[in-house]
């Protein structure tokens, strides 16, 4: 059986101050397009050697919500609306190209509509039904996180006007993205067991105020 997964963008989110992907292990050929995000508004990513990046995307953002809502315009305007999944890392998710192939492979083998890895053992985490279950390939679960979600494309941009009302995007992941799941009939969502990412940094979006206050 052949499983095209191309058709898939992979966006990193970065601070435009460290070495982009630095986090990430280049350690095969990318199976996924990449856009690099850079949420200070002010790096140019033609100041760093051999960073092999499809998309590059500079705003100021605040958090999680304000970078889907800005990716979302990006996605529309440059009328980059045909890819079958789009996965949003934030910048303290390790992890590497291979990985993020299997990843994406074993979604498209399932047909998963929304999906995330598991979380090693040492990972910083909130919820303990994410960490990795070893002997396991998928778990059925009925959402994922939004440090590292992968959606299908018409699901991420169905949430164009909820966007603005959390800019932390706290909500997005386990309230309205099962909500436009079940009005889109896309209901498939799973834990990937068979990869694993690590959580970094303890989790600081409920430790800001944020411009809608």
């Amino acid at each position: 059986m052949s499983i095209k997964i191309k058709n898939t963008l992979v966006v990193i989110t970065w601070d435009g101050i460290s070495t982009p992907l630095n986090h990430i292990l280049i350690d095969t050929d990318k199976k996924f397009d990449l856009l690099i995000y850079d949420y200070s508004g002010k790096a140019d990513i033609k100041n760093f050697e051999n960073i092999q990046s499809s998309y590059f995307l500079s705003i100021k953002s605040e958090c999680k919500g304000d970078i889907l809502l800005n990716l979302f315009h990006y996605l529309t305007k440059n009328n980059l609306i045909s890819y079958e999944y789009i996965g949003v890392f934030d910048d303290d998710i390790y992890i590497s190209y291979s990985d993020l192939n299997k990843l994406i492979f074993i979604a498209s083998l399932e047909n998963l509509d929304v999906f995330q890895a598991s979380l090693s053992h040492d990972s910083y985490y909130n919820h303990r039904q994410f960490i990795h279950k070893p002997g396991h390939l998928i778990q059925e679960t009925l959402w994922v996180e939004i440090m590292a979600p992968f959606y299908r494309q018409n699901l991420l941009l169905a949430c164009e006007n909820y966007f603005l009302k959390t800019i932390s995007g706290q909500g997005v992941d386990v309230y309205l993205m099962p909500v436009l799941q079940r009005i889109h009939n896309q209901t498939k969502t799973g834990i990937v067991h068979a990869v694993q990412v690590k959580h970094a940094r303890p989790i600081r979006s409920h430790e800001r105020i944020y411009k809608n206050a």
